[in-house]
């Protein structure tokens, strides 16, 4: 896989492997925290499984009640709420397998829901061959490697024999005498390299939290280092250990980062390496039908591979960057008529720029020539004579004005893995810094290398100072560029493409969709607009509401009780981020918990440390704040309520202040008729609508029952099927009249963070449009979402103003509702002209060059608004 993660240019682009590496490994009498090694960076979990209880436990020892943890089932679907929580992330279990009963593995595995993520056997490198790149097993989703102890598995159920494709040092004491790193009984012999991965053990036999400070610590690396050795000099992929959170320092985590700095980039730390390549030169050739990457004429002995692979990868890193930007200087020797069209696998946006040695091709196929944009000094031994910086024989002079990038070549005319690094002089032209820094073998220098010099480089360039790093994210500076690079601008409207949410217009923010196929970062909708502002004076129910689903489950949220919530998350930002944008309903799930109320995603009715967000008095408090400084507006609440407290509700609603704004159940209509007008409830300052999921509590706490007075559709998976609208088991039927509330649910089971902008686009308004029917021709009040802000363009605030629009004024949005009109009077906005025939709409990353300064001008704009933005 092509590193590409930076700033420097590669001569030859070789192929350099990620070696797939993972953290420490854990056992579960070993460990402090419960399984939330996984938040702190563990990717390896060993786990003891057996068949206890008519099920698959986790035991220490030969299974009974003594020995006994929990089922297997709880562990498993934690981790598949990491899983789903972190979509760039892997974990490996390794399993001592002591279950016996037909495929009890398979069957725990698939009722955790982990199959989805299952790595496969048939994908796993037989003879020590590299394993798939880990940029690869995510974009397969192929996530969850597992190993078993049991050979016989690997074709009865698919887990596969873990010593088939590992070593690993003897366990216990054994594996922990100094010097020594033996293999232990069922593995190869530690220099076995038809073994790809190293697994190295460091724990006693008995566990012993008191020593394993010492033991993580100073002994634990140098029996890395010695398992390195005699595991034929590789560095382990899983560092196991007791205790992992215990050292007197750096402890496991640090040996995972020495093993990871040698893997990784050849250096003694993770921590040092760097990486920074944005510029890629690559060498283009007609070889066996096809355009391959040669050095030198191309032949058998120079043919590296088809320039396909190298593109596909490019195209992926791309797709996963959406603010990355990368430049392709090709030496082209491509003759065939559009050989070289490589832009097929890389059509994206506007953020790869491609140039081309051939100058025939700028007409013949729209790549860039080379020299008409770019001085360039000479290459090879020549171009690295001291103080010396003449331009190649094919490039204007260097100090030419009228070329806008200078391109620095520094590599010796054969390439020379050893002497590389020695030294890189800083070469400039016509006091211009270079654009692209050309070297050999980027990573190898004597201390900061062609890195640095490329940080030299953009301190000059960005801000005028002696490194990048000394660049401050000034006002001053900030305003000059944007002024120097756009000159006079406006906000950006929705669909046009951004950089920062601050480039968009009012009730924008800056997006991408990748699950739709859209990479190109763009101003997307989070507000819909006040339909109030286009018609008041209607019945409550003549309106549509957006409604956020667990409004409260903000993502990357901690606990207020200090633990860390492995319960999935919902929604982006707070209540009051909600409530500003537009957000008028919210669905809370409340719990008794600590002796107080709190909102929970949990299971089971109860609430726990790891599934409690905070308690509810302060997102009420919130509310209450809105409520005060907007004194037009209207919320509606739509509780969860597991609440068993006496008074539970009414208590923590009183603390907050929120009864003030209440309205009351004896206001609401109880046979499908329509609601006071919103000018009424803003009139009696009753502004709050509070529905409860337990029946009981209207009589109990004067908290209205919601499924008397609103119809709503099956959440989750059951009500995304398209074409079909069915009520949830708790509400009447859609089409039940009796009720003059529509709710429309449209989430997954699972939030999805990454799937949300898709379901919140297309898909959601069909289904706006399914429910209106199956709800008898009624337009719905409330829409529920996760992720409200995700969408590919419009998202759930275009399908608030669709409803609202065939609520208030019988148009299809509301932006086409007209004061003081009739019922149906639309202003329907003018069709945009179609562009004259063979006009071309030229919204491609690649090939056109119509207005080269504009986009000139906009990428290189994009590259340092980015820049600035990262400071």
């Amino acid at each position: 896989m092509l590193e590409i993660s930076g700033g420097v240019v590669l001569e030859i682009s070789g192929e350099v492997v990620l070696e797939f590496s993972g953290s420490m490994g854990e056992r579960l009498s070993g460990r402090e925290d419960g399984d939330s090694g996984m938040i702190n960076g563990v990717r390896g979990l060993m786990l003891d499984t057996y068949d206890f209880n008519n099920d698959i436990w986790l035991c220490h020892g030969q299974c009974n009640n003594f020995t006994a943890f929990q089922p297997a089932i709880k562990v498993l679907e934690e981790i598949k709420i990491f899983l789903e929580a972190n979509p760039t992330e892997i974990i490996t279990i390794i399993l001592e397998d002591y279950v016996t009963s037909p495929n009890g593995l398979t069957k725990v595995f698939d009722a955790a829901g982990l199959r989805k993520f299952w790595f496969p056997v048939r994908r796993m490198p037989k003879h020590g061959g590299d394993w798939p790149t880990v940029d690869d097993m995510v974009h397969n989703n192929q996530r969850l490697v597992v190993f078993t102890s049991i050979k016989s598995k690997e074709a009865s159920e698919g887990i596969a024999y873990q010593w088939s494709y590992m070593v690993e040092n003897q366990y216990g004491n054994g594996g922990m005498i100094d010097g020594l790193c033996p293999n232990r009984t069922e593995s190869s012999p530690m220099n076995t390299i038809t073994r790809s991965l190293v697994l190295v053990n460091y724990f006693r036999s008995t566990p012993n939290i008191t020593e394993t400070c010492k033991d993580n610590s100073a002994p634990l690396l140098k029996m890395v280092n010695t398992c390195y050795k005699a595991s034929g000099n590789r560095w382990p992929n899983f560092v196991a250990v007791n205790f992992y959170k215990r050292s007197d320092g750096g402890g496991a985590p640090e040996a995972v980062d020495v093993a990871n700095g040698h893997l990784v980039c050849g250096c003694g730390n993770i921590a040092y390496c760097k990486n920074g390549v944005r510029g890629l030169m690559l060498d283009m050739y007609e070889f066996n039908n096809d355009i391959w990457l040669c050095h030198g004429q191309c032949n058998n002995f120079t043919a590296f591979q088809p320039a396909i692979n190298v593109l596909k990868e490019i195209k992926i890193y791309l797709q996963a960057n959406p603010l990355e930007m990368i430049t392709i200087i090709i030496e082209d020797h491509v003759a065939s008529p559009n050989g070289a069209e490589i832009g097929q696998p890389l059509i994206l946006d506007q953020r790869l720029l491609v140039f081309t040695s051939n100058s025939s091709k700028e007409a013949s196929e729209g790549i860039a020539y080379q020299w008409d944009y770019m001085v360039e000094n000479q290459f090879g031994d020549v171009g690295m004579t001291a103080a010396t910086c003449t331009n190649r024989a094919e490039s204007a002079p260097l100090n030419t004005t009228t070329r806008s990038m200078v391109l620095v070549n520094y590599f010796r005319s054969l390439p020379n893995i050893f002497e590389h690094g020695k030294r890189l002089c800083s070469l400039v032209a016509g006091n211009r810094w270079p654009n692209f820094i050309a070297i050999d073998f980027y990573k190898r220098s004597d201390g900061g290398g062609a890195p640095e010099a490329v940080d030299v480089a953009n301190g000059h360039l960005v801000c005028g100072c002696g490194n990048i790093n000394l660049c401050k994210k000034s006002i001053t500076t900030l305003f000059t560029l944007i002024i120097l690079l756009f000159g006079c601008s406006t906000a950006l409207k929705e669909g046009q493409t951004c950089v920062a949410d601050s480039n968009c217009d009012s009730g924008l923010h800056c997006e991408t969709c990748l699950t739709n196929g859209n990479v190109r970062p763009r101003c997307t909708r989070i507000q819909p607009i006040s339909p109030t502002s286009k018609l008041k004076g209607l019945p409550f129910n003549r309106y549509s509401w957006l409604t956020t689903h667990n409004a409260f489950a903000r993502l990357g949220e901690k606990s207020a009780t200090g633990s860390v919530i492995l319960a999935p998350s919902n929604q982006q930002d707070s209540i009051t981020s909600q409530l500003n944008n537009g957000v008028r309903g919210l669905m809370l799930d409340l719990y008794d918990y600590n002796n107080d109320i709190w909102l929970c995603h949990s299971y089971g009715g109860q609430c726990y440390n790891y599934t409690a967000f905070q308690p509810a008095i302060n997102v009420l408090k919130e509310i209450q704040s809105f409520l005060q400084a907007n004194p037009s507006e209207i919320i509606t609440i739509i509780i969860e309520d597991y609440v068993t407290s006496p008074k539970g509700l009414t208590k923590v609603f009183d603390a907050a202040g929120l009864r003030k704004y209440w309205f009351p159940v004896s206001r609401m209509p109880k046979n499908g008729k329509d609601w006071p007008t919103v000018d009424d409830m803003v009139q009696k300052n009753q502004r709050l609508v509070v529905f409860t999921s337990k029946a009981s509590k209207e009589a109990s706490e004067g908290i209205a029952y919601e499924w008397r007075y609103v119809v709503e559709n099956q959440y989750g998976k059951g009500g995304m099927i398209a074409g079909s609208c069915p009520n949830r088991a708790e509400s009447s039927p859609m089409n039940s009249t009796s009720r003059s509330l529509t709710l429309v649910n449209y989430f997954r089971d699972v939030p999805d963070v990454t799937q949300a902008c898709k379901d919140n686009s297309a898909p959601l308004l069909s289904m706006v449009n399914t429910c209106y029917e199956s709800a008898g021709k009624r337009w719905p009040n409330f829409i529920a979402v996760d992720f409200y802000k995700r969408s590919d363009g419009g998202g759930a605030p275009e399908a608030t103003d669709v409803a609202n629009g065939h609520l208030v004024c019988g148009c299809g949005n509301i932006v086409q509702c007209k004061a003081n009109v009739t019922f149906g009077v639309c202003d329907i906005p003018e069709a945009r002209v179609a562009p004259a025939p063979g006009a071309v709409a030229h919204d491609s990353s690649f090939g056109y060059l119509n207005s080269k300064p504009l986009q000139l001008r906009w990428l290189l704009g994009t590259a340092f608004s980015a820049l600035l933005l990262s400071l």
